[in-house]
């Protein structure tokens, strides 16, 4: 499977600052993005460089939100290495309109 790739020049310097940036400039399109069925749920994934950090995004379809249990972000990031051939850094991100609704998750990858 072919992820596209954004790219987001410059950006913030911490990690969790770029990855809420990621997560805003990730795909919601065909064009930027690539529908992928994660722990039963429809998003869409790209992969977003912020400055030189890539980050892997999955967005909620417009107008929908992804539930978030305490398990979801992680959950997700396990599905990386399989959609993208990069492995996870660390944790995951995510932001939407209450800690239990996201719009969108994200975690820093490094690919070979």
């Amino acid at each position: 499977m072919r992820v596209p790739q954004i790219s987001v020049r410059g950006g913030p310097s911490d990690r969790s600052t770029q990855a809420f940036c990621a997560i805003r400039s990730g795909g919601t399109l065909n064009s930027n993005s690539v529908a992928v069925n994660v722990a039963g749920r429809d998003v869409r994934l790209s992969i977003v460089r912020v400055g030189s950090n890539p980050f892997a995004v999955f967005r909620a379809p417009r107008g929908t939100v992804i539930s978030m249990g305490p398990t979801t972000v992680s959950n997700f990031l396990a599905e990386v290495p399989a959609l993208t051939g990069c492995t996870p850094e660390g944790g995951g991100y995510s932001i939407g309109p209450s800690r239990a609704r996201a719009t969108g998750i994200a975690g820093a990858i490094n690919c070979p």
